[in-house]
């Protein structure tokens, strides 16, 4: 059924957008697509894998569980095809938790770890987003399209912020120590403070993480720049990832169609044509298909040995974990 009406609000979004648009003039501007840029825009997005997986590895480091960078970088090519084919970016996640629970992570510890990795990765997309800011509002733009924005990056940086002090909050405020649904929402926050704290592996998150983020702008100048649309990369940087985070609302299937409707929205407020804005998305919607079809065969071939990692759960600091064999963890780990 989920999947059902995700399916319903992508055919429904897309309707909305093309009832508005030529879909002739986007065809041709695909079809008319320098090939070496497009090219360039899918070694970027292979990229992004390898940068995600140090960043994965680096998270997990910060909350005391240790893998290998090729078992990271596995967890991220397969999980990118069941985001890609699946729910969203919400089947990575569930595909990462599942996995971390089968190493030997109970559920709700492993739950916690992913969502920490999304917030952490929600973070430094907000610093980007921030630093893009400043670009943005040099533009001619409405009084309130700028309030708009500045509103938006405000509230999401109030919100990771509220996130972070939960767990301390919750100590020294007795009236938050009776929702009980606080209690897993201050795990959450403890994790994520344990994480963007970590001196050995903090820095390392943040990097790979941003990178992430500037390769995925990168990918987005690529395809702009393979389809002649004209568009600077600094305008890119201010508004694509601003409109990914809106399109990352789990509320379609692989983003499809909300991230059309967002990039539109976006790029027009700097004078870039409906056609070419959609054009540019769903030309990087077709290339993120391409790599997240790579994970597929890759899924089928491995097994539950090479998801192995050394875990240690974070509600015994003194305990060391065992793998999904249900044995002590081999320090040198396996990729």
């Amino acid at each position: 059924m989920k999947l059902f009406l995700k399916l319903a609000v992508s055919i429904s979004v897309f309707a909305f957008v093309l009832s508005r648009i030529n879909i002739g003039a986007v065809g041709q501007t695909i079809g008319d697509a320098d090939i070496l840029f497009l090219t360039l825009a899918l070694f970027l997005a292979l990229a992004m894998l390898v940068t995600d997986a140090a960043f994965w590895q680096s998270v997990l480091g910060a909350l005391g569980h240790r893998i290998s960078f090729g078992t990271a970088l596995l967890y991220c090519i397969v999980g990118s095809f069941f985001g890609g084919f699946g729910l969203s970016w919400t089947g990575v996640d569930i595909f990462r938790a599942a996995h971390l629970r089968q190493s030997g992570i109970p559920t709700e510890t492993a739950i916690r770890t992913v969502v920490t990795t999304r917030f952490v990765s929600l973070t430094s997309l907000l610093a980007v987003i921030a630093c893009g800011l400043p670009i943005l509002l040099s533009y001619p733009l409405q009084p309130h399209d700028k309030v708009l924005l500045v509103s938006f990056v405000a509230i999401g940086i109030g919100g990771m912020i509220a996130i972070a002090i939960l767990g301390s909050a919750r100590r020294h405020f007795p009236l938050l120590e009776l929702p009980t649904f606080l209690d897993k929402a201050a795990g959450v926050s403890n994790d994520f403070l344990k994480a963007l704290s970590s001196k050995r592996h903090s820095p390392a998150s943040l990097l790979f993480s941003t990178l992430t983020h500037l390769l995925r702008v990168s990918t987005f100048a690529a395809i702009a720049a393979a389809l002649h649309s004209g568009v600077n990369f600094a305008a890119l940087y201010a508004l694509v990832p601003i409109s990914l985070l809106v399109a990352m609302v789990p509320i379609a299937v692989g983003s499809w169609g909300v991230r059309e409707a967002s990039m539109i929205f976006f790029l027009g407020r700097v004078g870039v044509p409906a056609a070419m804005a959609l054009s540019i998305s769903v030309t990087y919607g077709i290339l993120a298909l391409i790599v997240d079809a790579i994970g597929g065969p890759v899924w089928v071939f491995a097994r539950s040995h090479h998801y192995e990692l050394t875990v240690k759960d974070a509600s015994d600091s003194g305990a060391q974990a065992s793998t999904g064999r249900g044995k002590l963890a081999d320090p040198r780990l396996k990729s």
